[in-house]
């Protein structure tokens, strides 16, 4: 089984690099925004969990299990990965917003789990959504937003 993990740095504590040496060391593999820890069971899973828990203790790092699947298994139907919600919401922070349009232009998704992802990231409160005439922009929330929509 494969555990994606998605971590908030803190300015705070210590460096990605160092993180990224750190979590190396508890046995857990970056892929893109993403690390990946590799277990064989379900039942391995909470002490991996556990052992990734104690490694980043006090280092001020915010860590979120995003998914978990069986090795090489695609996300199930009509769900949406983590990563991709992660890169839509960095794409909207860093433009300050887009159309649907835009985002399909720049992420390359289909149409179909594009507008799911968007969907979970208004309800998360991750991102929002305004009319301007007849389209639809989506921007990315701050965190003082989040926090008053939650």
């Amino acid at each position: 089984m494969l555990a994606y993990i998605s971590l908030e740095y803190s300015s705070d504590g210590p460096s990605p690099s160092n993180i990224d040496h750190i979590l190396e060391s508890a046995g857990l593999r970056r892929q893109g925004a993403f690390y990946y820890l590799e277990v064989p069971s379900d039942d391995e899973l909470a002490p991996a969990l556990d052992r990734l828990h104690g490694s980043l203790k006090g280092s001020g790092v915010r860590y979120r299990l995003s998914e978990v699947r069986e090795e090489d298994a695609p996300p199930a139907e009509g769900t949406v990965s983590r990563e991709s919600m992660d890169v839509i919401a960095a794409q909207l922070r860093d433009t300050g917003g887009s159309n649907l349009q835009e985002l399909q232009f720049s992420t390359s998704m289909e149409e179909g789990e594009l507008e799911r992802a968007l969907e979970k990231l208004i309800e998360e409160g991750r991102v929002t959504a305004h009319f301007e005439g007849t389209t639809t922009l989506y921007r990315y929330a701050g965190p003082m937003l989040r926090s008053l929509c939650r």
